[in-house]
């Protein structure tokens, strides 16, 4: 948007420097003149918007993310989390298909009971835990199942094991609200747009990123040219990549509210 569309006020400098006009000449009018005409005007002419708040700058969202630890853990989880949990999904399926003959159904039956757990988890189970553990405590315990789910998809041994490992769900959803929740605790009321924004845009970069990687990986271990046989290699990698979010969540600081500043 900032590279395609010129940033306008919204007409709202005209139409300031046109009502500065106005009360100026209305100033000079004698006292005793009616001031009927004026109020018409006022009631006909459109409201007035204030201008708008100019877009922050990629530097200035590189400074926000580096002026403290937490955003900088916070980046770095996203993207990792992002790159595992959107390359186990890509790589699943193939996976699942080579190694146990899944059909479409089964693959639609294991993702519909993945939608379900997530929802009842992030309805009911995070709202009790939160106020127990605290959001940073959770958020690596959430990061541990998403790993054990990735391995354990992995070296999945029957048909049933996948359903077994999509079970895992109900705690490694909890890990985007948990983060969200960390660091819109560590800025004010008038910056919360542009960090949770930053974290969208680090977490969507990854969701490109990762077919990219685990698509030709996931051929390959599929293959019959590799040197070992593995077939959940791909798996196992974005498992991988989940703990290098797990170790970085370990050195984050717990979370606490800032005061409101502008």
């Amino acid at each position: 948007m900032k590279a395609f569309l010129q940033e306008t006020d919204g007409g709202a400098s005209s139409s300031s420097s046109s009502s500065g006009s106005d009360e100026e000449a209305a100033c000079r009018r004698p006292l005793c003149l009616p001031s009927s005409s004026s109020s018409s005007e006022e009631e006909a002419s459109p409201p007035r918007l204030p201008p708008l708040r100019k877009a922050p700058s990629l530097s200035e969202i590189a400074a926000a993310l580096t002026s403290s630890s937490t955003f900088c853990g916070a980046a770095v989880v996203t993207f990792f989390h992002g790159l595992g949990e959107t390359g186990l999904l890509s790589a699943l399926l193939y996976f699942l298909k080579a190694k146990f003959h899944y059909s479409k159904n089964q693959y639609a039956n294991l993702l519909l009971i993945i939608g379900i757990t997530g929802s009842f988890s992030q309805l009911t189970v995070m709202p009790l835990l939160v106020p127990k553990l605290g959001e940073q405590k959770l958020l690596v315990i959430s990061l541990v199942a998403s790993c054990g789910q990735a391995f354990l998809y992995s070296i999945s041994w029957s048909s049933w094991v996948p359903y077994l490992a999509a079970s895992s769900v109900i705690l490694s959803m909890l890990v985007t609200p948990c983060i969200r929740s960390i660091v819109s605790k560590k800025v004010g009321p008038f910056e919360q747009g542009m960090v949770q924004g930053c974290m969208t845009g680090i977490s969507s970069t990854a969701s490109v990123v990762s077919p990219l990687i685990f698509t030709p990986l996931t051929a390959w271990c599929l293959s019959e040219a590799t040197p070992f046989y593995l077939k959940g290699f791909s798996v196992a990698c974005a498992g991988f990549a989940t703990l290098v979010a797990l170790a970085t969540s370990i050195s984050m600081r717990p979370a606490e509210v800032q005061p409101d500043r502008k």
